[in-house]
């Protein structure tokens, strides 16, 4: 599993039933709009990030995929206790 980069972890974990593919092609969703967003020129993102309307919209993707990979660990921690071992 530690070989595995994050995105391959997320998808590996997406086989583990319908619910967490859909938590995470959601999550992946938000990342690709970041990827694609922050994958220009830096002064190009630097100037399009100034704008309020345009931050608004960058926070609101994070807390898109912070939701998703949140309710990806509660689902996935339901009937196991993964999810103390991540907090503990």
């Amino acid at each position: 599993m530690v070989s595995l980069t994050p995105v391959e972890r997320l998808r590996s974990v997406a086989e583990y039933d319908d619910a967490a593919g859909r938590h995470v092609g959601l999550a992946l969703d938000q990342y690709c709009w970041f990827l694609r967003t922050v994958g220009r020129p830096e002064s190009e993102v630097l100037d399009w990030i100034k704008s309020p309307d345009n931050r608004d919209e960058a926070f609101n993707h994070s807390r898109l995929f912070g939701q998703e990979i949140f309710e990806l660990i509660i689902h996935l921690s339901a009937e196991k206790p993964f999810l103390r071992y991540l907090v503990v």
